[in-house]
């Protein structure tokens, strides 16, 4: 299990890198991007700059796609990608915030060790990351209203939110 995760990051992280060759104008903003890809680019920047230990940039992405996500309503499919990584790198960075502080949160043991050696400049609050959290959690239900398949991710990432945040009769 752990093989196959350990492959399948190593392969996000090649065709990321690809992505960000191919596109790495899209930071500059002279590269011009329809919305679309805009969420899924940095949703999924995000994922890689905490891959890469970069808290700071991963929040900054984490927060450019949601700035995308709240100016349109759902309406590709093919954004899911994008929604989701936001979520995935606010509990990751609200996972980091509990570990570092040393608040329970439903920190897991087996990546503590690991996130501890991640850094972060200029850290933000609990509360900011949980605020923020909590709007792209409301855009994933907007999204999964729309498109069904995306319920379960919703779902999945509701109960780890409400069990980070020690609400365990929701998780």
């Amino acid at each position: 299990h752990d093989a196959y995760c350990v492959e399948q990051i190593s392969e996000f992280e090649k065709k990321l890198e690809q992505v960000k060759y191919t596109l790495r104008s899209i930071d500059r903003e002279s590269y011009v991007l329809d919305l679309a890809s805009k969420i899924n680019y940095y949703g999924l920047k995000a994922l890689w700059c905490i891959r890469a230990g970069n808290l700071s940039k991963a929040f900054d992405s984490a927060s450019i796609a949601m700035q995308h996500i709240t100016k349109t309503s759902p309406t590709l499919f093919f954004t899911f990608p994008g929604y989701a990584a936001v979520i995935e790198a606010y509990l990751l960075l609200l996972q980091w915030t509990y570990a570092t502080q040393g608040v329970g949160g439903g920190v897991s043991y087996a990546y503590l060790e690991k996130i501890k050696t991640w850094t972060w400049d200029q850290p933000k609050p609990s509360q900011k990351i949980i605020a923020r959290l909590t709007a792209a959690l409301g855009a994933l239900q907007r999204f999964s209203e729309l498109f069904t398949f995306a319920e379960s991710r919703f779902y999945l990432f509701q109960a780890l939110c409400d069990h980070m945040l020690d609400k365990q009769d929701r998780a």
